[in-house]
């Protein structure tokens, strides 16, 4: 196994099994979120300036602050940063670079972090092959800390039976906490499965 992915491996094992995660579901634009989730008292006023910046279309100096804020493990700013390299925006695409800073956002525990890392390693992308099983437990150690949007993909997963044995109580299981947690296309899904007329059953990237 590569050693990075083995790596992920235990982050995903030691988060399922309650280290220190950030339980709100917020977004990758949160400017209040702590950079370290076992710590409240952090600085994050370069990642305040850094989002006013993105919000009022200067990339660049967004994408410098990010940077700097990203330097100090401020997650959140690790994120955008991310998101940047993901993109492409204003920057040469590099998903391998993106993958990189999420996967290291989730190992200081940010939820943002690990849904991004695993949505690539769902989809195979800034690694050598997708990893669906791996994905699904890190989907599983969000979801158990109540980010809903993991919830949701988790339902996608058992849907289908990527990554997972198909199981279609254990998929409505995970949509209806998705839902409770105001994924609003997790009601839709599972309305559709309870009236037995599903289609297709999209995964949310962000």
């Amino acid at each position: 196994m590569n050693i990075k992915i083995f790596a992920i491996l235990l982050i995903g094992v030691i988060l399922f099994f309650g280290s220190c995660v950030k339980k709100v579901d917020r977004d990758s634009s949160s400017s209040s979120a702590p950079a370290n989730p076992c710590e409240d008292d952090v600085d994050n006023t370069i990642h305040i300036s850094a989002t006013k910046a993105y919000n009022d279309e200067d990339y660049y100096k967004a994408l410098y602050l990010y940077k700097k804020s990203c330097a100090t493990n401020y997650t959140p700013s690790c994120n955008y940063l991310a998101y940047f390299h993901y993109s492409g925006k204003i920057v040469e695409k590099d998903v391998k670079k993106a993958f990189n800073i999420y996967f290291q956002s989730c190992k200081s525990g940010d939820s943002i972090g690990c849904f991004n890392t695993a949505n690539m390693l769902r989809a195979g992308e800034g690694i050598d092959k997708r990893n669906e099983e791996l994905a699904v437990s890190l989907y599983k150690s969000n979801c158990k800390n109540d980010h809903y949007k993991s919830c949701f993909n988790l339902g996608v997963m058992y849907h289908k039976g990527k990554g997972v044995e198909k199981n279609i109580e254990k998929s409505k299981s995970y949509f209806q906490k998705a839902c409770g947690g105001g994924v609003g296309l997790a009601c839709k899904n599972f309305y559709l499965i309870e009236s037995k007329n599903v289609k297709y059953l999209p995964n949310l990237r962000k």
